[in-house]
């Protein structure tokens, strides 16, 4: 399979080879990160430094803030696990947005990408630096001082730059910045005292029970840092990437590009009238591309996304929503490509009358 031709980063990445690199002597060697002999202690300091290292790239003033999880999905539910009444964005990852639809909470209204005034009631405020759908970058509304804001940075660490943040809590995952799968942070900056999730060993400074996954959070660690050193090419490269297809599939009829006025350029979402995404999917997977219909999390969940329906996209629209999404392995040429399969397939689609 020809990597170049992955267009679906901000589902995961590839493991970095550097990143993999550092991982190898914790892969293959031992030492649990809670021994107190020699092997152990060369785990903790692994530990440490990727501690360190990530709250270098985020910002944060005390590596302490930073707790290891095995996620985004699980940071995210630590945090809502500790509030009664929460409010959301109508963007949020489903391990949040399926909490709030459960009845744990309520949704945020939409009007465009502007999100409406909070209830004075709530006690936590959760919404995404970016969309993982849409690429958009959202802001927090206005919030009673007492109540507390989680905001997913899976897809704005490494890929934006991260202003003096304004929230308590962040959650992130290293398989969206080249680094391994199943293992990702929970940020607390602001010290809000939270009940575990997991009980058990105490490890994580009494946090976060479990074994600590020592090479998943060395590569987080690298991951974060590499992905901070090459934001400025990467961004650049994403760039000339998207607007290669754009300028492609210009001449196309019946599209609409679903850019925010403030936007990632990781991310490129178009919505095609009158057709539905997975044929589209099908024939450009068919041509070796990867794209996808939005979050792979709910790939396989039938009718349009939550996002395209906040969006109060027209129906002909809803259900044509295609994510094509870049990191660092994407280059002109084979967005040049991309660009042109997606256009034969549309023109192949529309021909057949294939909604």
């Amino acid at each position: 399979m020809d990597n170049g031709r992955y267009f679906d980063h901000a589902a995961t990445t590839p493991l970095n080879p550097d990143v993999l690199a550092e991982m190898m002597p914790y892969l293959q060697g031992v030492g649990n990160a809670h021994s107190l002999h020699s092997f152990g202690r060369r785990a903790e300091q692994a530990v440490a430094l990727a501690r360190e290292r990530l709250a270098h790239v985020l910002g944060a003033e005390d590596p302490g803030e930073i707790t290891f999880t095995s996620g985004a999905t699980e940071s995210n539910a630590w945090a809502l696990s500790n509030f009664a009444r929460v409010k959301a964005s109508p963007f949020e990852h489903s391990s949040i947005a399926d909490a709030i639809a459960s009845g744990s909470g309520t949704f945020l209204s939409n009007s465009g990408y502007a999100l409406g005034p909070s209830d004075p009631s709530c006690d936590l405020i959760a919404v995404m630096a970016v969309s993982n759908e849409t690429g958009a970058i959202l802001d927090c509304p206005a919030r009673p001082p007492h109540a507390a804001w989680l905001c997913d940075l899976t897809q704005a660490l490494g890929k934006i730059d991260l202003e003096a943040p304004k929230f308590d809590m962040a959650s992130l995952s290293a398989h969206k910045i080249g680094g391994p799968l199943g293992v990702g942070a929970l940020w607390n900056r602001t010290g809000l005292a939270l009940q575990p999730l997991i009980s058990g060993g105490g490890q994580e400074l009494g946090q976060r029970s479990g074994t600590l996954n020592v090479p998943g959070i060395v590569g987080l660690g690298a991951a974060a840092i590499l992905a901070q050193d090459n934001l400025e090419s990467r961004s650049s490269a994403a760039q000339q990437a998207r607007g290669i297809i754009l300028e492609e599939i210009a001449s196309l009829e019946g599209w609409q590009c679903l850019d925010a006025p403030r936007q990632s350029p990781f991310i490129l979402a178009l919505a095609w009238d009158g057709l539905a995404a997975q044929p589209i999917l099908e024939a450009l997977d068919s041509e070796g591309f990867a794209i996808s219909s939005g979050a792979a999390c709910s790939s396989r969940e039938a009718g349009p996304s939550r996002t395209a329906r906040a969006l109060e996209l027209p129906p002909k629209n809803r259900s044509g929503v295609i994510r094509i999404s870049f990191f660092g392995n994407n280059h002109a040429e084979t967005a040049n490509l991309l660009a042109i399969a997606l256009g034969k397939a549309i023109k192949s689609l529309r021909s057949l009358g294939r909604e």
